[in-house]
C-alpha cells in the first residue's frame, strides 16, 4: 500500500517544472541549512480517514506542508510557481493543483493547494536570512 506522503514525492519528482529547479533535492522533515539550494522538504500535517455509518468509507484526506527553500526571494518564488501551477491531464505537464490520478496504486481524486506563505530562516543574532522559503498548504484526497 503507497502512503500519501510517497505520492507526493513522486508528483513532485516527476514535475519537470520542479526537478528543472531542485533536480532530486525533494525530502521530507527539515533540509539542513547548508543543503545546495533549491529543495523542497514536506510533511504531514494531518491525516483523516472518512467514515460512514457503516464504517470507513474507503476515502482519506491528507493535509501536507511543502516547502520550498532557496537562498534568494525570487529563486523561491519561482519554485512555488512551478509546484502550484495547475496540472494539465492530457499532456502530463505543470505543477500539482488539480491533479487525479494514480501513483503506486493509490488512487488520488484531487490535490488541492489550500494555503501559500513566507517562511524564513535566519542567521542566529543578525537580520539576514540564511535562506528564504514559502510554505505551500495541500490536501490530498484519495483512495483507501
Amino acid at each position: 500500500m503507497s502512503s500519501a506522503e510517497k505520492a507526493v514525492y513522486k508528483l513532485l519528482a516527476n514535475c519537470s517544472q520542479v526537478t528543472a529547479l531542485v533536480a532530486e533535492r525533494i525530502s521530507p522533515e527539515l533540509g539542513e541549512p547548508k543543503s545546495v539550494m533549491p529543495y523542497i522538504t514536506y510533511n504531514l500535517i494531518s491525516e483523516e480517514r472518512d467514515h460512514v455509518l457503516d464504517g470507513v468509507s474507503g476515502m482519506s484526506k491528507a493535509r501536507m506542508q511543502l516547502n520550498c527553500w532557496s537562498d534568494s526571494y525570487i529563486s523561491t518564488v519561482e519554485l512555488k510557481n512551478a509546484v502550484v501551477a495547475e496540472y494539465v491531464k492530457e499532456d502530463n505537464t505543470g505543477g500539482i493543483d488539480c491533479f487525479s490520478g494514480s501513483i503506486d496504486g493509490l488512487i488520488i481524486q484531487c490535490v488541492h493547494v489550500n494555503d501559500i506563505g513566507d517562511i524564513f530562516d535566519y542567521t542566529e543574532g543578525t537580520d539576514k536570512s540564511k535562506r528564504y522559503g514559502k510554505r505551500i498548504d495541500i490536501q490530498l484526497w484519495y483512495n483507501l
